[in-house]
């Protein structure tokens, strides 16, 4: 089973945020520790390390650009998207909220793909100085509702002021 939300429980030799220009990371976790794995001479042995993470997520994030392509005529999303949904969707570890030990969480590729199959995305572009506005509506007895703006944005350079290239807010 994965860590609950003890932060001793992620591997000693796993990596920590910060980055050098303040960015989180990691940005998503998975199971890395304990891993059942093949090995040559069709054997297996239990591994770890990024080496046994790393596969999940890959994996993982293609199958949500695949079924992404599926329902939108094939076409591609942004990758700032899959992130967003990635990282919106995973199970929480760690402090309550996004951390510098867990990022956002454990991937939860069945969360993912059910955003993306309910449509429940908003994919937009904006210019410099504007505004947009998105409403949202929820059902009735939904117990939570989590937003996350998520996009692509070019690394600053080394102790730049400000570190974000662009600096977006969201208010809910």
């Amino acid at each position: 089973s994965f860590p609950t939300r003890r932060s001793s429980d992620l591997a000693s030799f796993s990596s920590r945020g910060t980055l050098v220009d303040g960015r989180l990371k990691p940005d998503i976790t998975s199971v890395g520790v304990g891993v059942f794995s093949t090995i040559e001479n069709n054997s297996y042995i239990i591994m770890q390390g990024t080496s046994m993470a790393a596969p999940g997520v890959t994996g993982t994030v293609a199958l949500l650009y695949e079924r992404f392509m599926q329902l939108n005529n094939a076409l591609k999303p942004d990758a700032s998207l899959i992130k967003g949904i990635v990282c919106n969707t995973a199970d929480d570890l760690g402090n309550i909220g996004p951390d510098y030990i867990y990022g956002y969480g454990k991937i939860n590729g069945l969360r993912a793909v059910r955003v993306i199959e309910q449509g429940n995305y908003y994919s937009n572009s904006i210019s410099q100085s504007g505004v947009q506005t998105q409403n949202i509506t929820i059902p009735a007895g939904t117990g939570q509702l989590k937003v996350t703006l998520c996009w692509t944005d070019r690394e600053a350079i080394a102790n730049a002021n400000p570190a974000i290239v662009n600096n977006l807010d969201l208010s809910v």
